[in-house]
């Protein structure tokens, strides 16, 4: 039970903290707005188009591999962020983080399932 808090407790800081301040990063590192919106469509296509194939990736590796491979793809993408001068890292830095979403969403409420008795729900 303890790991779930950790898990939940680091999806929150990556999401609270990033998530709000990619576009801002991005629209002062020189990016404009009709990309960076071009970009976050392109974001949310992929995100539907990984989702099931992370889904069997799940199946097949487990849910606690589907979450270490979440938040790797995570760390590498927020890692090499501020990097991200070129289009073509900007990219490649949104499919990784495009993969940890798709392999976390699903998975973590999975994983609850199995770990949390049904009693401890009423």
């Amino acid at each position: 039970m303890k790991n779930l808090y950790i898990v939940s407790l680091l999806r929150g800081i990556t999401i609270g903290f990033y998530a709000p301040v990619w576009i801002i990063y991005l629209y002062n590192s020189g990016y404009n707005l009709f990309l960076l919106g071009l970009i976050g469509t392109a974001f949310e296509i992929m995100k539907f188009v990984f989702e099931i194939p992370s889904g069997a990736f799940s199946d097949k590796f487990g849910v606690k591999y589907n979450l270490i491979t979440s938040f790797i793809c995570l760390s590498i993408t927020w890692f090499l962020f501020p990097f991200s001068s070129n289009i073509t890292i900007l990219i490649i830095l949104l499919l990784t983080w495009t993969l940890s979403e798709t392999l976390f969403s699903g998975t973590f409420e999975s994983w609850i399932s199995k770990e949390v008795k049904q009693s401890d729900f009423s």
